[in-house]
């Protein structure tokens, strides 16, 4: 009987010490993704935060941001996601997080306020029918042109723009005196695409590869917000999941040779590649040293693409600026650089990449990668690389390097 009890006793007790650790594992992803969130906002963008609240109006818009919605809207860059952005800007100068916001907005009722009109009103004026989702525009499928609310004939928007922003917000605000209405508008934006996650998301279809990772980091946020460990451990497995070898041909993905297609078989690894990587680098930069962490089937696929990518990024010795070769941004190549997309420059943090594989051993080494990429092109790459999955040939040789993208 004695040692029923002392055996019951230390089963509890082991229990106890594994729950207490997935606590402290999740308290540490959600402390780590706080403080990322908190650096979103463009430095600049703080120092229009006294403008912002004194130009808000009484319904929770700004005059001018464009708030065209459903058919009407651009469908590319849609310009309202400027609205979250001011809200995550506000929410992260009013949590206190940010180190380049003013002090006195930690805690500002005048930050807060503008903070709760902002969320007021997208929540109040959301689309209500499903099919919207992805959909929007299609009177056959119960989303016609017309139909209340804020959406975008562009599936992507309501899929991943907006869940990605309105989940940050949401979360840097999640210590204020969020209401009932508030509450369950920050989890409505976010919970419906991660519930769609294995449908079909409308025009979108089924998701693949960047796409699906895409929504998965909203996911990760929601279920933070939530605190709830069993959608942050499913969303970080699915999306580390995603970021392992797709083997099959033109089959979208990392590819063992360091290319990466999307929307069968366009090489893309400045563009979805490149996304796919900062989530990675979000991802396992919170999850490092807890069991959300990356797994040696994601760590080979991920150095692998690493060190592929360099073989495609240029540097304009002028400007001192990286870019990607035009070859693989796809669609993306007609964007001035101003406006801050594919073509503007690698868009990646060198800095924190190389905080994420600080662990990455052997094989799966990227050392010296990560210290030519930031060298800025003062230490070259020399040599040749064929990409037999894409049919890419990059071939450098100090100063000046080739790459051809071929078709067969």
């Amino acid at each position: 009987m004695k040692l029923d009890v002392v055996a019951w006793t230390l089963c509890t007790l082991a229990r106890a010490v594994s729950a207490d650790a997935q606590d402290a594992d999740l308290a540490t992803l959600s402390r780590r993704r706080v403080a990322d969130l908190a650096e979103y906002p463009d430095p600049s963008w703080f120092g229009n935060i006294s403008t912002w609240i004194d130009a808000q109006k009484p319904d929770g818009t700004w005059p001018d941001v464009n708030y065209l919605s459903g058919c009407p809207a651009q469908h590319a860059n849609w310009p309202i996601q400027d609205h979250w952005n001011r809200i995550i800007t506000l929410a992260a100068a009013w949590r206190g997080n940010s180190s380049i916001a003013d002090p006195k907005w930690t805690n500002s009722t005048r930050a807060w306020d503008a903070i709760s009109m902002g969320l007021d009103y997208w929540f109040k004026n959301d689309y209500k029918p499903a099919a919207c989702l992805g959909d929007g525009g299609n009177p056959k499928l119960g989303c016609p042109c017309g139909t209340p609310g804020l959406w975008n004939g562009n599936w992507y928007d309501q899929a991943i723009l907006i869940p990605q922003l309105s989940s940050a917000a949401c979360l840097l605000a999640q210590d204020g005196n969020l209401s009932e209405e508030q509450r369950e508008g920050c989890i409505r934006l976010s919970r419906r695409t991660y519930d769609n996650i294995d449908l079909s998301y409308g025009s979108g279809g089924i998701l693949t590869a960047a796409n699906i990772v895409l929504v998965l980091q909203s996911s990760v946020t929601l279920g933070l917000f939530t605190d709830n460990a069993t959608v942050v451990e499913d969303a970080m497995k699915r999306a580390f999941r995603v970021m392992t070898f797709s083997d099959g041909a033109m089959q979208d993905g990392i590819h063992r040779d360091g290319s990466f297609l999307q929307h069968t078989g366009i090489l893309y690894n400045g563009n979805y590649g490149k996304d796919l990587l900062n989530i990675f680098i979000q991802f396992e930069g919170e999850a490092a040293g807890t069991r959300f962490a990356a797994d040696n089937a994601t760590r080979e696929a991920m150095s692998t693409y690493i060190k592929g990518d360099e073989w495609m990024i240029f540097t304009d010795r002028k400007a001192r600026q990286e870019h990607w070769d035009f070859n693989v941004i796809g669609r993306f190549v007609s964007f001035p650089t101003q406006d801050f997309q594919a073509s503007a420059d690698i868009n990646v943090n060198v800095t924190k990449l190389a905080r994420a594989v600080a662990d990455f051993a052997g094989p799966y080494n990227v050392t010296s990668t990560i210290k030519r990429l930031e060298s800025n092109g003062t230490e070259p790459l020399v040599g040749n690389k064929g990409f037999w999955a894409s049919d890419y040939m990059a071939s450098c040789e100090a100063p000046h390097g080739a790459r051809r993208n071929m078709t067969s």
